[in-house]
């Protein structure tokens, strides 16, 4: 099982409530509010699951830069923290949340209050520098969460996409209100991390309602939180008005596609074969587009049908040694090469221009195949456009098909009985094979 978040990867169980209420120490040493007294406090306490989501604190423990959120079972995919700890950050558009003591007063919310920044972060993942500060109003906004009815969830919500692969500082600050009327303060916890002095030396407490342990787990948040505050304070945000601070960093997107592309961009020529016109193929009078049929050979990262059919659906890209794929490692393992068969329609009533044919790649729609291009081409070809086609993966031609290529990219794959599609054979559950590879999609 992964860690859990932030406590497993700390190593301890943080037991603050079972420190005395009356200890006077506590506010003496750290300034510490522990809510009470009818205190509006910013949740904070990693050892409830009281933190604030998105946050990086997720990352503790990861071995490869993926989040590392606690799951029950890391094979069960419907399990959306099992998909979640294969990526490698938060998403961009997903709204934020955290929850404090009481109903918020979404009317003292604004850019003084609820703030964001695009930050840099170390080797360590400690607040480097502030690269900008995002707008209220334009890049982002906050509200009382609607599923909520204790009114206690503020939700940040973007209102466009954060940056892919970026970092992100959120503070929210003692200027927010209940609904009747009382300020926000910080949670006793984050106001321990917030201390400039080391809480413990080597492994020895140095506040006096810590424990040993409590204090070397607490010691781990301590950096992060003054790192924040320092970058806070840099843009002339007081310590004293942050009722809670945290970090987020963003997934990356498009790194995969853009190596896969790469490796891609190298195959060999299609050694194309003529077979007529696009609308002679259709049973209509020579055309103006003439068409032609080949093979591409490309990578491929997946498992064909074989001794486990069913790996074409439920199989995924991996990295080497089955490593996630991210922007740490964006290059699948590749498991083949694949001839991947390909239609090709060239204009035959004008001149080819001096700088090549434009071309239009087209995309057929699910349960379609390429030989869909056909009934455009024509069309395409009068304009001056010459078009490829292939098939979308797990689609192809079937082999009575007149264009059947004898490759195709269903793959083989055969888990439906496509003569008796209601029914299997005795002890065989449906769906069942029939010894035909399954039509496109």
């Amino acid at each position: 099982m992964r860690s859990k978040l932030a406590i497993s990867a700390l190593g301890v169980a943080l037991l603050l409530s079972a420190c005395d209420d009356t200890d006077t120490n506590v506010e003496d040493d750290l300034n510490i509010n522990r809510g009470d007294g009818g205190n509006l406090v910013a949740r904070y306490d990693p050892s409830l699951g009281e933190v604030p989501s998105p946050i990086n604190l997720a990352f503790l423990g990861s071995a490869d830069g993926t989040l590392n959120i606690s799951v029950e079972d890391e094979s069960n995919a419907a399990d959306p923290k099992v998909a979640m700890n294969s990526l490698d950050g938060f998403s961009t558009v997903a709204p934020l949340k955290t929850t404090i003591g009481a109903a918020a007063d979404a009317a003292t919310f604004n850019q003084d209050t609820v703030k964001l920044f695009e930050v840099t972060l170390n080797a360590y993942g400690l607040v480097e520098a502030i690269s900008s500060e995002l707008t209220y109003g334009v890049d982002y906004i906050a509200s009382v969460s609607s599923v909520d009815s204790s009114g206690k969830t503020i939700v940040i919500l973007p209102l466009k996409p954060l940056k892919p692969s970026s970092s992100y500082l959120v503070a929210l600050t003692t200027g927010i209100q209940s609904t009747d009327g009382r300020n926000l303060v910080p949670d006793s916890i984050y106001n321990i991390t917030k201390s400039p002095q080391p809480l413990h030396i080597d492994g020895v407490s140095q506040v006096k309602v810590l424990t040993d342990e409590q204090a070397v787990a607490l010691e781990a948040l301590r950096p992060l939180t003054n790192a924040q505050e320092t970058a806070l304070a840099g843009q002339s945000i007081n310590s004293n008005n942050v009722a809670v601070s945290w970090v987020f960093s963003t997934q990356s997107v498009g790194d995969v596609l853009t190596a896969v592309k790469t490796l891609a961009s190298s195959s060999s020529a299609i050694n194309p074969t003529s077979i007529g016109t696009a609308a002679q193929l259709v049973g209509g009078s020579a055309g103006i587009a003439d068409v032609y049929a080949g093979t591409l050979t490309l990578p491929y990262y997946l498992t064909n049908a074989g001794a486990s059919p069913a790996d074409p659906l439920g199989k995924y890209w991996t990295g080497p040694e089955d490593s996630n794929l991210t922007r740490y490692t964006p290059t699948p393992a590749k498991a083949s090469d694949e001839s991947v068969p390909l239609l090709v329609s060239i204009p035959n009533n004008i001149t080819k221009p001096a700088d090549g044919w434009p071309v239009v790649m087209f995309q057929h729609g699910i349960t379609s195949d390429r030989s869909a291009m056909l009934a455009i081409a024509e069309t395409l070809a009068n304009a001056g456009f010459a078009t490829v086609a292939i098939d979308l993966p797990l689609h192809g031609l079937p082999p009575d098909h007149p264009l059947y290529s004898g490759i195709e990219r269903t793959f083989d794959l055969d888990l439906a009985d496509n003569t008796t599609p209601t029914s299997c054979a005795e002890g065989v559950a449906f769906p069942c094979p029939d010894g035909t590879a399954d039509p496109s999609g």
